[in-house]
């Protein structure tokens, strides 16, 4: 599965598919954007293992590397071992 946008644009896919239905706080979802993106150290869109699991432990899921790891490869649907903003936001909020 090729990348769906910019992060920017998979952001406004979620909030039109799924905003209403699950009540997704557009302020909400912003920050974690402005998180996601922070976490995005070459600017590709994506973030890479090391960078998700580093997302994941700043949200407060501190775990073993190992655990954290599974996390990650448990939300990348594609297993491009990146993960998408879509794919980030598809669990958080699922």
């Amino acid at each position: 599965m090729d990348q769906i946008g910019s992060p920017h644009e998979q952001m406004e896919l979620i909030m039109w598919k799924f905003g209403e239905f699950h009540k997704i706080d557009r302020n909400e979802i912003t920050e974690r954007l402005e998180e996601f993106l922070k976490f995005d150290r070459n600017n590709n869109g994506e973030l890479e293992e090391n960078e998700a699991m580093q997302l994941l432990e700043f949200r407060g899921h501190t775990k073993t590397f190992r655990e954290l790891r599974e996390m990650v490869v448990e939300m990348d649907l594609d297993h491009n071992h990146k993960l998408s903003f879509l794919e980030y936001a598809c669990d958080a909020y699922s």
